[in-house]
């Protein structure tokens, strides 16, 4: 692993679409729940 990543595509990006995916999860979940509660 001696090759270096390209100064153009930082690994951060990688960690960004992670964590959008993760927060569509939370927030729908977290819809979820609130229209079961509602609905109860």
């Amino acid at each position: 692993m001696t090759q270096e990543r390209p100064k153009n595509i930082p690994e951060e990006n990688v960690y960004n679409k992670l964590h959008w995916t993760i927060y569509l999860v939370i927030i729908a979940t977290a819809a979820a729940l609130y229209l079961i509660i509602n609905a109860g």
